[in-house]
């Protein structure tokens, strides 16, 4: 708690499984199922978390798929920014990210295998860098080269 009162901010990532395992988005027994005032089981629980975690990442989530063959050309992938943009794969807030997840599903392809390793891989890197940061800061503050 002394970390929240003290202003501490996440970074918030997420990957979504795209695989075909969680069974076409048009069958009613879907995880993937997309009706226009029913949300599936992935929009229900990406909601839940994101609106608790949301304004301790000041409103910045970098959001991700798996598993799925995206693009015109309809490549395979296992790690792919939900808005496209390879270099910059922040949503503003929840609510982006739901829209995103949505216009991804609608023109994706699920596939396979599940392999997240890439997604583990990036927060890994993104926490390395943090710490390398926090670090260097700190030597900074203290008069330390």
């Amino acid at each position: 708690m002394d970390y929240i009162k003290a202003g501490t901010q996440i970074h918030f990532a997420l990957s979504i499984d795209f695989t075909a395992s969680n069974g076409d988005p048009k069958d009613v027994r879907s995880l993937h199922r997309l009706e226009l005032d029913n949300p599936n089981s992935y929009e229900i629980a990406l909601k839940a978390v994101g609106e608790i975690l949301e304004p301790y990442s000041a409103g910045l989530m970098a959001a991700f798929g798996f598993g799925a063959k995206i693009g015109p050309s309809a490549q395979l992938s296992h790690h792919f920014p939900l808005n496209n943009n390879v270099s910059y794969p922040y949503c503003k807030g929840i609510d982006e990210v739901l829209n995103y997840y949505r216009s991804t599903l609608e023109s994706a392809t699920l596939h396979g295998p599940t392999n997240f390793a890439p997604s583990i891989n990036y927060a890994a890197s993104v926490a390395n860098g943090m710490i390398i940061n926090e670090i260097l800061i700190t030597h900074k503050i203290n008069g330390k080269n």
